[in-house]
C-alpha cells in the first residue's frame, strides 16, 4: 500500500533533502569554526553524527533498548510503560539505560537508579546486599536488565531490585544453552 502519491513523495523527498542539506551546512559551519579555533577534535565530533546518519542510515532518535526489544521480550522483559499496568508487589523484569545512579551517604548504602527505556522512566532501589553482589555490573554496563518487585504508591512507581544483569548477557542466554560444553568442544578439535 502506498502512503504517498508520486508527487507528494517527490515533494517530501525534496523537503527532506533540503533539511539534510541545511543540517549538513550547519554541521560543516560548526566544524569549520571549531577547527579554526584550534578545537579540531571537537570539529570531528560535530561531523561524526551527521555522517553516521547520512552514510550508515543510523537513527539518532531510536533508544538503545528499542534495538533489543524483540529479543528481550522473548526473555520475559517488559517495557517500563507496562509496569504501570501491574499490581503492587508483582515480580517483573525490566530493561533500560541507567540514566542516573545515586549512592547518597545518608541512605544507609542503598543505591537509587533512574532506569529509562523507549517508553518511559522508572525509579529502581537497590538494597545494600544486592548492590554488593552486582556493583561491577552496575558500574560497567549502562544497559541493564533488572529483576525486582514493583512498589506502587499512588501514581509513583518504584522497583526494588533483586538482581541486575547486563543486557547482552540476557540476550545471549539461549545461545549459551545451545552451545556444546567446553569438554565436548575440546574433544572435537583434538
Amino acid at each position: 500500500m502506498r502512503l504517498l502519491s508520486g508527487s507528494l513523495r517527490r515533494a517530501a523527498l525534496t523537503l527532506g533533502g533540503l533539511a539534510l542539506g541545511a543540517l549538513a551546512l550547519g554541521a560543516l559551519v560548526a566544524a569549520a569554526l571549531a577547527f579554526l579555533s584550534n578545537h579540531a577534535q571537537f570539529a570531528v565530533w560535530l561531523l561524526v553524527p551527521f555522517f553516521l546518519v547520512r552514510a550508515l542510515g543510523l537513527s539518532p532518535t531510536a533508544h538503545a533498548v528499542e534495538l533489543f526489544r524483540q529479543r528481550l521480550a522473548a526473555r520475559g522483559v517488559i517495557p517500563i510503560a507496562e509496569a504501570g499496568k501491574r499490581r503492587d508487589r508483582s515480580r517483573l523484569r525490566l530493561a533500560g539505560l541507567a540514566v542516573s545512579i545515586q549512592h547518597p551517604m545518608t541512605a544507609k548504602n542503598f543505591v537509587f537508579i533512574a532506569l529509562e527505556d523507549e517508553t518511559g522512566m522508572i525509579n529502581v532501589t537497590v538494597r545494600p546486599q544486592v548492590y554488593a553482589a552486582h556493583r561491577a555490573i552496575l558500574h560497567r554496563h549502562p544497559l541493564l536488565v533488572i529483576d525486582g518487585t514493583l512498589q506502587v504508591e499512588g501514581e509513583v512507581l518504584n522497583v526494588v531490585a533483586t538482581r541486575l544483569h547486563p543486557v547482552d548477557a540476557v540476550i545471549a542466554e539461549d545461545e549459551r544453552e545451545t552451545r556444546l560444553p567446553l569438554s565436548k568442544q575440546q574433544r572435537l578439535f583434538r
